[in-house]
């Protein structure tokens, strides 16, 4: 590249940046593209069909050049710019363009078709307006396979690794261009060819073409007469829109109002408290033509005319200085009021004001002329093109320059100069047009930076600082005079080295918005200070600080410069991530505006952002943007901030699972992959983690895990592709791998069953897979007796993959018994006994369940691995903790075990139940049934009866779901073994089961409860003395007029009493009697 001179950036991508060059010694001027090697093999393509490719309608290919980082394309300059953007700033053009448009783009396709080639249409615009074919990077040749080529170019890269070169991510989709302009049978598959390029072409002439004007053209012979236009909607919408699509919306949203708040120059009491030379009290001296503000403002013709004579004949007499030092003062109290202010600067006063100025040699007067100047100036409404303002700058700057070493009188100048400097800016803003007379002096500009400069008086350096910071607030020319090498530096050294408060928040807010004109101004700091000092002060520094400077790195990164630095640095995007928790909404909008700017750059920081919460983050202020009363308009931006990063996010993750299967493709059925194969693993296999945050969001799962992703897209890919070879993967000696594979298995299984479409019945396919259980049973499942083995967390994850399998798929269990794999789940439970509550035991715990839950399951074989020991350990240990776990977090988990270990007693219960029940009708009919197996399935599951005891205690609980899981198998354990239990009627439980009586409500519940107590009864004989147990079940069925037959001791009293509504219990001794309710 030494034979060229780069000029400034014509354009950029994502991985290129056009330049505007010059071959040394000629005037020949060229585009000189500057591309990533990876690219390679497209430029390749480029070039092989261009190069002696010559007409007018295609940019001609002159040279191209590798350097050690990059490749660098040397093409014809199309100044122009691209048909694209003349169709976006004009929108419809005039028929005859059209036709001009029209005959450039057949004549270059005719000339590309004649060789056999076919292309996408991207045009370009030279000088004249000539249209023009340029970027061949994803063109072919008539029966050709691109897909073919590039694994060639890229097989030359990397001799011997044919099939292992770098995925093709999403190919295909890159062929067939913008969505917009492809022809139907390219959208569903087939290849691009010289059809699809007239549809193309079609689309353009469509684009460039108003529907009123296509209606009524003479083709249609008054057709579509009576309807004035048509209401097209595209056929792609904005999920399929380009980068470009974002950065006109991201730069709407990088500056806000509030970054852009401007307050007073002059007496401003932050800054500097100015110190008058006399008092500001005014005497009765020419008292007749002291008139009020209010009376002024109303004052017109001559009154005013007169008023103002006076003014400027006292101001230009002989008058003694007390005189004039109280007319100005008089004048100052005046200037404050805009009406009034505006008035007096555009009247014959002001020039009178400079006058005195310039020839009065009292300085008191001078320094109170200079305020009057300066507060007139800050509150009129209107500049008038004859006032003399820049005359007035002049004279300032002059006295500023001629006593710079007077800080003092520095002080007092430069307010007043700042405030004409800021008024002309406003004016011309307001009026959107630069006005020749009002041309600062490029010495205002200079003397200015000299007092940003180290050594001056910290007030010295905070007017000039608020000087910048105001006039850099308008968009006008004036900003130009403060664009030099030395003002971000001097900004920074202010806010850095200052230790006042005002001083450095003044000091960012002028780089800040300088920056908003020059991004070279804060790239200046950045190279002068480095990136690292930048960054710790962003994160140090108060909410207005971090505000201006986050809004600094949005238009640096938006301005593309330092982008490839700033994209990369893990501790910027980490430092980005932790200002997602500022209390500010303003912050954290700017901080998800700043992420979006990374990821359009570097994607691959999407995996950081993830891993450092940004999923939760988003989720968390997306809850939050409902806007306020007071909050609407922060709100309104957080979110507008947000719907642009989700929107991106979601649009890039097809491209991420693309990368991943490309990866994963080449490694299917080898147990140990090449170098390159790792190193391509290395890169794409990690973004699966990317995949597990989205789909487990509420935010971004509506917009990505859809029923066709699920169903059409989700099942294929990982069933077929994803899963065998990180099945491979788990047998891989290295233990990273072998715990990274589980865990990607385990999620993705479980994403895919757990999907709300699995529950209509559509996951039919993953449940009877041959394919897919014959991968788990023949290569994954004969290591688990390993791997559940090994130290956490590889048992974890290796459990968790058999839940959702054994939840969804009979079939499964049943591989499970073939391979005698459920002892192995007892032998997890022992080795982590000493943590109940652990991962392990949790996820063991959901495999038993969704054991017992299957009919078709072998019961008798989990009976004979103790199931009923482990179960009753388990239920035991987990109960107390709920009971008397303080740990809010702990307690949840402890809630959730003990309900599903619940489940697992209540179905083994009901399995039992059920067995004994059919014996019994067996045995009833005379069917000679053999109650051997009941008989044994009682005498098993008798050491559960320990529990009913524990049961009666969990029935107070608040969780309805823990008394009613506890309710139903005391009920049934009571009906096989009746009051069995050791301490089932122990004065506690009953003292539960009494307290539980009086708050239900619920009449099948106390029936339910009351039953149980009925089949209990030889405890409750035996307690006679339990009152409250017994009073519970008197006021349980008074009031509902209830028959009730009772007993005395053991011996059957044939008595019954009818106890209604109206009846009371006379005494205590009653209700020792010990009623038992029947019914």
């Amino acid at each position: 590249m030494e034979n060229y001179v780069l000029y400034e950036e014509f354009g950029k991508g994502s991985k290129s940046i056009v330049y505007k060059g010059r071959r040394k010694g000629t005037i020949s001027f060229a585009a000189i593209l500057c591309i990533d090697k990876s690219k390679r093999a497209e430029i390749t393509n480029w070039v092989r069909l261009t190069h002696n490719l010559k007409h007018k309608n295609v940019v001609t290919f002159y040279e191209w050049y590798e350097t050690s980082n990059h490749l660098w394309l040397v093409v014809e300059l199309c100044t122009g710019g691209s048909l694209e953007t003349v169709i976006a700033q004009d929108e419809h053009l005039p028929e005859e363009t059209i036709r001009k448009f029209g005959i450039d783009i057949v004549s270059g396709l005719h000339h590309i078709h004649e060789l056999d080639g076919c292309m996408h249409l991207h045009l370009l615009l030279d000088g004249p307006g000539t249209l023009k074919f340029t970027d061949f990077s994803l063109s072919k040749a008539q029966g050709e396979n691109l897909e073919e080529f590039f694994a060639l170019i890229r097989s030359e890269e990397n001799p011997g690794d044919i099939a292992e070169s770098t995925p093709r991510r999403n190919l295909g989709n890159r062929v067939k261009g913008s969505p917009v302009y492809v022809a139907p049978e390219v959208i569903q598959g087939a290849d691009f060819s010289t059809a699809s390029d007239l549809w193309s072409f079609g689309c353009v002439l469509y684009e460039i073409m108003s529907w009123t004007e296509l209606l009524h053209h003479p083709f249609w012979k008054d057709a579509f007469t009576g309807l004035d236009a048509f209401t097209i909607t595209r056929c792609v919408e904005n999920e399929d829109s380009d980068q470009s699509d974002l950065e006109p919306k991201i730069k709407a949203l990088i500056v806000t109002d509030a970054d852009l708040i401007v307050t007073p120059i002059i007496d401003n009491p932050k800054v500097h408290k100015l110190q008058t030379l006399i008092s500001e009290c005014i005497t009765n001296d020419h008292v007749n033509i002291y008139y009020s503000a209010e009376k002024l403002t109303s004052m017109k013709g001559q009154d005013w005319e007169n008023f103002l004579n006076q003014l400027c004949s006292t101001m230009d007499s002989t008058a003694l200085p007390r005189a004039k030092l109280n007319l100005l003062c008089y004048m100052c109290m005046l200037s404050i009021h805009k009406d009034v202010a505006t008035r007096i600067i555009n009247s014959q006063l002001f020039p009178c004001l400079i006058q005195q100025l310039r020839t009065s040699s009292n300085w008191d007067i001078r320094a109170k002329v200079v305020k009057v100047i300066g507060l007139l100036a800050a509150h009129t409404n209107e500049l008038e093109e004859n006032v003399p303002v820049i005359e007035a700058i002049t004279l300032l700057t002059d006295l500023i320059r001629d006593n710079f070493r007077n800080s003092k009188l520095k002080q007092c100048l430069l307010p007043s100069l700042g405030e004409l400097i800021y008024a002309i800016a406003i004016q011309e803003e307001k009026s959107e047009r630069s006005r020749e007379m009002w041309t600062i002096p490029s010495a205002a500009y200079t003397v200015l930076m000299r007092c940003l400069r180290e050594g001056e008086e910290p007030v010295t350096h905070h007017l000039t600082a608020k000087i910048v910071e105001n006039v850099c607030t308008t968009v006008t020319p004036h900003v130009q005079g403060f664009i030099t090498g030395e003002i971000g530096p001097a900004l920074w050294y202010l806010f850095t080295h200052s230790t006042v408060d005002s001083l450095r928040i003044t000091a960012i807010s002028a780089l800040c918005r300088i920056t908003r004109h020059s991004p070279s101004a804060f790239q200046s700091v950045i190279e002068k200070v480095g990136l690292l000092s930048v960054i710790n002060s962003l994160v140090a520094g108060i909410t207005k600080v971090q505000q201006y400077m986050l809004t600094m790195f949005a238009l640096m990164l938006s301005s593309a410069i330092h982008v490839q630095r700033l994209t990369q640095e893990k501790e910027f995007v980490t430092k980005i991530v932790r200002l997602l928790e500022s209390p500010s909404t303003a912050i954290r909008a700017k901080a998800f505006l700043i992420l979006l700017q990374i990821l359009i750059n570097n994607k691959e920081m999407l995996l950081l952002c993830c891993q450092t919460r940004l999923v939760m983050y988003i989720e968390r202020d997306s809850r939050k943007t409902a806007p306020g009363k007071e909050q609407q308009s922060s709100s309104e931006y957080l979110s507008s901030c947000l719907d642009l990063l989700i929107y991106h996010v979601v649009r890039e993750l097809p491209g991420i699972l693309g990368d991943i299967l490309g990866a994963l493709s080449n490694v299917s059925g080898r147990k140990h992959p090449s170098t390159v194969q790792a190193k391509q693993l290395k890169q794409c296999l990690p973004n699966m983690a990317i995949v597990l945050h989205l789909v487990n969001s509420q935010v971004f799962r509506p917009h990505v895990v859809t029923d066709e992703f699920i169903y059409s897209f989700g099942t294929l890919l990982v069933v077929d592709n994803i899963l065998p070879p990180l099945v491979s993967l788990v047998c891989s000696q290295n233990v990273e791998w072998r715990l990274f594979s589980l865990r990607l298995l385990s999620e993705t299984t479980s994403l895919l069953v757990n999907h709300e479409t699995v529950v209509e019945g559509r996951a039919k396919g993953l449940q009877s897979n041959s394919t897919f259980l014959s991968l788990v049973r023949n290569s994954l499942l004969p290591q688990y007796e390993q791997i559940l083995l090994e130290p956490d967390p590889v048992p974890v994850y290796a459990l968790k993959l058999l839940v959702p399998l054994t939840e969804n798929s009979p079939t499964f269990i049943r591989v499970l018994e073939e391979i005698k794999l459920t002892p192995l789940l007892f032998q997890v439970i022992m080795m982590h006994q000493d943590n109940v509550l652990s991962n392990a035991i949790q996820n063991v715990i959901s495999v038993l369940y969704n054991l017992v839950a299957q009919k078709d399951t072998n019961m008798k074989l989990l009976y004979s691995q103790g199931l009923v020991h482990h179960l009753s350990n388990l239920v035991v240990e987990t109960a107390a903790l709920y009971l008397e776990v303080e740990d809010k977090s702990r307690f949840k988990v402890a809630n959730a075990q003990l309900l599903l270990l619940l489940d697992i007693l209540q179905c083994m219960l009901k399995y039992t139940s059920g067995v004994v029940r059919v014996a019994i009708q067996a045995q009833k009919f005379g069917q000679g049934a053999d109650t051997q197996k009941a008989e044994d399935l009682l005498i098993l599951n008798k050491p559960l009866t320990d529990l009913i005891g524990l049961l009666t205690q969990l029935l107070p609980s608040e969780d309805p779901e823990i008394f009613e899981s506890s309710l139903q198998c005391l009920s049934l354990m009571v009906q096989l073994y009746g009051g069995e239990g050791h301490d089932s009627m122990s004065s506690d439980n009953m003292e539960s089961f009494a307290q539980v009586l009086l708050s239900k409500s619920d009449p099948k519940k106390q029936k339910l409860m009351l039953k149980a107590c009925l089949l209990m009864r030889k405890g409750v004989l035996n307690s006679l003395s339990n009152v409250d147990l017994l009073l519970a079940l008197y006021r349980a069925r008074r009031t509902e007029g209830h028959i009730v037959k009772y007993r005395a001791g053991t011996e059957q009293v044939g008595v019954t009493h009818s106890i209604t509504s109206t009846q009371t219990v006379s005494s205590p001794e009653l209700i020792t009697l010990s009623w038992l309710f029947t019914y």
